[in-house]
């Protein structure tokens, strides 16, 4: 805080008392109708957005939502039988090229009962046509992720469904009634 010399405290009592009100007037709180101000502000504020949507909009844009959202419109427009799962119905082009390569699929789906999953199939179907295959754009066709995938769930699909899964994991403690009779103590057991 400065103080401003003065020359007669006596006489400028009225000085003082001025100066040390102004003073005071920099360092007190304001008074409260600028916080009622401000709360009013608050609530009366118009808002930049007119609608709800337009809010959500806006966050989607700024968290990169929206982004996303716009590619996979995009995606399923580009390819929309894709999108439904509803892809060409043609053959695989490696089909062509190795008719064989079908009975080999339906081997190793039969022989791993379907339990393989697809990547793995392919792995042994590249093993085995190394070879014949070179082009290894074949292998990437959807057709053919796509029939194996299905041969995949036909081959499981025909598997015994275990209606009894209550008792996985248990083992079977059953004795024999005849057993008991013949010794009941377990005498016979411990010789």
């Amino acid at each position: 805080m400065k103080y401003k010399p003065f020359s007669k405290v006596s006489d400028n009592s009225s000085e003082i008392e001025k100066y040390f009100k102004e003073e005071l007037n920099k360092e007190a709180v304001q008074p409260s109708s600028s916080m009622i101000d401000q709360i009013n502000n608050i609530l009366n504020k118009k808002s930049k957005f007119p609608t709800v949507k337009a809010i959500v909009e806006d966050m989607q844009k700024r968290s990169g939502y929206y982004d996303y959202l716009e590619s996979k419109k995009a995606q399923q427009q580009k390819s929309p039988m894709e999108a439904e799962g509803n892809v060409d119905k043609g053959e695989p082009e490696i089909f062509k090229e190795l008719p064989s390569i079908q009975n080999t699929i339906h081997n190793i789906i039969q022989d791993t009962k379907g339990l393989l999953p697809v990547p793995a199939v392919f792995e042994r179907l590249q093993k085995i046509y190394s070879k014949e295959s070179r082009s290894s754009k074949h292998w990437g066709d959807e057709r053919l992720i796509l029939y194996v995938s299905k041969a995949n769930k036909e081959e499981r699909s025909k598997m015994p469904n275990n209606q009894d899964e209550s008792r996985l994991g248990r083992v079977d403690k059953k004795v024999e009634f005849d057993d008991i009779q013949d010794d009941p103590f377990g005498f016979k057991s411990n010789m």
